[in-house]
């Protein structure tokens, strides 16, 4: 009896079309996937609720552009005419252009930020925690020039801002704020901190602040309605 003789072609055909078959259902998937993307790619481009939200994105990026243009260039005057430091003056201006540029800046912070208050030893207090942070590796920015109202917050985050209207950087970094006792309140509603560090309360600039005890009363109205550790 002969021996049948046997051929691998039948069985490479089959595999071959086989895999020309899925090979086609693969690509009919992909170009559907495509189409389905691309219709929802065109729904969202057109829907006018995305096209207003980037409007407004846009308008606030402009807005906070030239915020920090205006800004730094009053405080580059103010140097170059020996007319003060330039310690708030850029904050003070950006603020002018864009009242909410604190709290536009500030939100940008990776690490977010902490804010350090109280009569007596908030440079040294300040300077302490600077300094624990920076050893563990962290990227610290600190109003040390010591202006510590509105304005140097302001200042503080617009000097290290670009003219696009964002944190150089993209804000890897946590910022201190060193700010005085009226201003709280005004503070960590902008700029809702990580932490709150309070040193001491003693009777100073009874003219500005009155006595002690009227200070101490606004402070919880706003300090407990942000989420935020209070240390004292």
């Amino acid at each position: 009896m002969l021996a049948r003789a046997y051929s691998p072609l039948p069985i490479l055909t089959d595999l071959r079309l086989h895999a020309m078959l899925q090979a086609k259902q693969r690509n009919v998937r992909i170009i559907r996937w495509r189409r389905s993307s691309t219709e929802r790619t065109q729904s969202t481009a057109t829907s006018p609720e995305t096209t207003s939200r980037g409007r407004t994105k846009s308008l606030i990026s402009l807005r906070a552009g030239l915020a920090v243009v205006g800004g730094r260039a009053a405080g580059a005057l103010s140097r170059r005419l020996h007319l003060g430091g330039g310690t708030s003056i850029a904050g003070i201006v950006a603020q002018r252009v864009y009242p909410n540029i604190v709290g536009h800046l500030a939100a940008e912070l990776e690490h977010g930020s902490v804010v350090v208050t109280g009569t007596n030893g908030k440079t040294t207090t300040s300077g302490f925690i600077a300094a624990i942070l920076r050893e563990a590796g962290l990227r610290v920015w600190h109003n040390r020039e010591g202006s510590n109202l509105m304005g140097g917050v302001a200042n503080t985050l617009v000097m290290r801002a670009l003219p696009t209207g964002h944190l150089r950087g993209e804000g890897r970094a946590i910022s201190i704020f060193e700010v005085d006792e009226a201003v709280v309140p005004q503070v960590v509603q902008v700029v809702s901190p990580r932490v709150a560090v309070f040193t001491n309360l003693f009777r100073d600039q009874l003219d500005r602040y009155g006595e002690v005890d009227s200070v101490a009363a606004r402070w919880p109205v706003h300090l407990f309605m942000c989420k935020f550790s209070i240390s004292a």
